[in-house]
């Protein structure tokens, strides 16, 4: 994904055809041209074609208005591991945690910068289902690492351990240079 020259070839890697997503995921991408906005893809295979059932949705990243719903994608963007836009059936019981974590993150404003974000990717207020998650009776997952695109300076930073505990962050520092983002 990191090769794409452009959004339509990301979308084309995506879609794999010819063999498809064997499994659902989620996929971030930030364009770092002057209309600075983010895009979310949902994926899932496809029961009757031989490439990855693809929907997307647009995030505007310069906002600062709360996002109140999925369907409103207005500076704040939370997705944890369970479909919000588009419509695969998922099995009862099985997203619970997502939407524990989900609706504690939505209870945050907007971050706007680093340590806002930080503040919601570590944090454990919910006891049963937190959003950094470590193995318990309710809630077997586990966060192994936290990933922070740095969207102005180009940087990935790699947290482990609880992100918002982790400072300065214990990290390896990856600059990154995108073929077709704007300098």
């Amino acid at each position: 994904m990191l090769r794409a020259r452009n959004p339509d070839e990301l979308l084309e890697i995506l879609k794999d055809f010819g063999n498809g997503i064997s499994s659902g995921c989620s996929v971030n991408l930030a364009h770092l041209d002057n209309n600075r906005t983010m895009a979310n893809y949902e994926l899932w295979p496809s029961v009757s074609s031989r490439e990855s059932s693809i929907s997307k949705i647009d995030i505007k990243i310069s906002s600062v208005e709360k996002l109140q719903s999925w369907k409103n994608t207005d500076g704040h963007y939370a997705h944890f591991n369970s479909y919000l836009h588009s419509c695969v059936l998922e099995m009862k019981g099985r997203t619970t945690s997502s939407e524990h974590r989900k609706k504690r993150a939505d209870t945050f404003p907007p971050p706007t910068t680093i340590d806002d974000g930080l503040e919601i990717l570590g944090d454990t207020k919910d006891a049963e289902y937190p959003i950094y998650r470590i193995p318990s009776k309710t809630d077997i997952g586990c966060t192994v690492a936290t990933g922070v695109f740095d969207l102005i300076s180009r940087k990935l930073i790699v947290y482990v351990g609880n992100p918002k505990l982790c400072k300065p962050p214990i990290c390896s520092v990856l600059e990154l240079d995108f073929p077709w983002t704007a300098q």
